[in-house]
């Protein structure tokens, strides 16, 4: 029986209701077929997604979300267009109100929360407005129709949480929460309460359901934001409380080993979670801030990634020019990029069409994200002295064919790599430049002589990574008078009929984009471009050298072609080829 109703009578259907404890709350209806077809789910999914509602009693929208069968984002897009209920804006603040008539145990067992809204003084946000048992039963507890609004499952999660600890808050003892977040046991003992450790599960769990790559926790003046990277851009996710950040950090810290009470020196950590029966890699990265410690959280799962430069998305002919240089015996083959660039995957990819019983295959990696069966690979330790390039100097007098290192970051280790490919091995490294044609003078920089790399290098592959445009909205259209003057001042004359362009749909959560591509450009090293580079040729000299060649693309050409195929938006492409 669920308490909903204040005192008094009211009258419900024919039957007059003395008390609250008389009423009974029917079980939710999960037959709602529009609400599948909303969010494209197949007939055996929604089955499932019935069986756990009527099980459980929990709302279908809920139970959708629980079993992960849709987004957050998205089911609660569905729900509001459905069922008239708009959705709490992303970022706005959920202050939770009393009403009379509603009871904290309905609100609770129809994941539902009274809110305060400015436009209408009040409403009722529900994860679920298209059940109609939960609105009937509104309408007959406060005498009439109640302001809905449509709010994701994490919100109203997140709302509960902030009313199980503002009571214990309210009992620390001190004048403010500058006296606790101070003390290193008080704040360790915080990280361990069951609602801080719920929020870090939940925001965890639901970025991992995003395919978010990184979950950004930051704390302002007046609040904590919780951002995720999905597809290479940032999205806001939460607006908690400024007193919840201290104990979230906290709690994420605990999991990886680090310093609780360390808040005014970055620190690095690492473990492992399990989401859904699914091991997680992640990487923690923290650094203080005027306003306290702001955190990042990277994600590494094996999920949806293929490693096979078939499946990697790169254009046939680089692909083909990638392939080949992988049969090279020796040699150095550089993939380059900023951080997030897909640089890693790219070389796992080669590595798993080189590893077999023939070829031993040694790496150094910072981190290793993921452990091949075939491959001997090794962990930096600067700790313990094991650095790339002590590492490299080992691996020399352990007789490999092929060589990965993670990243080339000093002169030593740049210098080591150019010496093992000059002495038969064949070397796979990443460094950070802006394209193909600048790799070669930042070598140089670091101390490599020109004339070992242009023996040395055998290719470079410059690459970033773009959202690729959802399937199930995207749209094409003609170049503008702006766009096509935009691509003729540089030189480009595609021609394309129409270009993709991003729309947004429940898929998606209204993104218009979803999952990423590969762009990219490979410099293939032919005696003629070794002796530039030997010479100490400019990057512009490069450029103009690769522009010439035939089937060269540089980064901004196929970012552009690939818009031109729809698969990128058009002004996405543009802002990863300037890059």
């Amino acid at each position: 029986m669920v308490d909903y109703t204040g005192s008094g009578s009211r009258v419900h259907g024919v039957h007059m209701v003395q008390s609250a404890d008389e009423f009974e709350l029917p079980a939710p209806d999960p037959a709602r077929p529009e609400l599948a077809g909303a969010l494209g789910l197949s007939g055996s999914a929604m089955e499932r997604a019935r069986r756990a509602s009527a099980a459980s009693g929990q709302p279908l929208a809920v139970a959708l979300s629980l079993l992960g069968l849709a987004t957050e984002d998205a089911i609660a897009q569905a729900c509001g267009t459905l069922y008239d209920a708009p959705v709490w804006p992303d970022g706005a603040p959920l202050e939770r109100v009393e009403l009379p008539g509603l009871s904290p145990g309905f609100l609770q067992d129809r994941y539902a929360v009274a809110m305060a809204d400015g436009a209408e003084g009040w409403c009722v946000g529900l994860v679920d407005p298209g059940d109609p048992t939960t609105r009937d039963a509104l309408r007959f507890a406060l005498g009439r129709d109640a302001a809905v609004r449509t709010i994701t499952l994490g919100a109203w999660r997140r709302v509960q949480d902030i009313a199980e600890t503002a009571p214990e808050e309210a009992e620390r003892p001190g004048p403010s929460t500058a006296t606790w977040l101070d003390d290193a046991e008080r704040l360790r003992d915080i990280a361990r309460d069951a609602p801080v450790v719920r929020l870090s599960e939940q925001i965890l769990e639901r970025a991992f359901l995003l395919n978010a790559s990184d979950v950004h926790v930051e704390q302002k003046i007046d609040h904590t934001r919780v951002r995720f990277r999905i597809d290479g851009a940032l999205q806001d996710q939460d607006r908690l409380g400024v007193e919840i950040g201290p104990a979230l950090i906290a709690r994420i810290k605990v999991l990886s080993d680090l310093d609780v009470a360390e808040r005014r020196a970055p620190q690095d950590g690492r473990t492992t979670i399990n989401v859904r029966g699914v091991p997680v890699d992640v990487r923690i990265s923290t650094a203080p801030t005027v306003f306290g410690e702001s955190l990042v959280v990277r994600l590494l799962t094996r999920r949806d990634v293929d490693y096979s430069l078939e499946r990697l998305g790169l254009r046939p002919a680089v692909a083909a020019g990638l392939g080949q240089l992988l049969t090279r015996s020796h040699g150095l083959l550089l993939v380059t990029g900023p951080t997030g660039s897909g640089k890693t995957t790219t070389l796992y990819a080669g590595l798993r069409q080189l590893a077999s019983s023939r070829n031993k295959i040694l790496t150094v990696e910072d981190p290793v994200e993921y452990v091949f069966e075939d491959i001997l690979q090794s962990q930096v330790n600067e700790a313990a002295g094991f650095t790339f390039s002590t590492a490299l100097r080992s691996f020399l007098r352990h007789d490999p064919d092929v060589i990965l290192v993670g990243e080339i970051r000093d002169a030593e280790t740049a210098r080591l790599a150019v010496q093992a490919s000059l002495t038969g091995h064949l070397v796979l490294a990443t460094v950070h430049t802006n394209d193909a044609a600048t790799t070669p003078s930042r070598l140089v920089d670091m101390g490599v002589e020109r004339y070992l790399l242009g023996d040395a290098l055998i290719g470079v592959m410059a690459q970033r990574l773009a959202a690729r445009l959802c399937k199930a909205c995207k749209s094409a259209g003609p170049l503008n008078a702006e766009e096509t003057a935009a691509l003729h001042e540089v030189g480009l004359d595609l021609r394309p009929a129409t270009v993709g362009r991003a729309q947004g749909c429940p898929a998606c959560g209204q993104t218009g984009r979803r999952g990423r591509q590969a762009v990219s450009e490979l410099m293939v090293c032919t005696p003629e471009l070794g002796e530039l580079i030997g010479s100490g040729a400019h990057a512009s000299v490069l450029r103009r050298h690769l522009a010439d060649r035939p089937g060269f693309a540089s980064l901004r050409q196929d970012a552009l072609e690939q818009s031109a195929d729809g698969l990128l938006d058009w002004g996405d492409a543009w802002r990863v080829a300037d890059r």
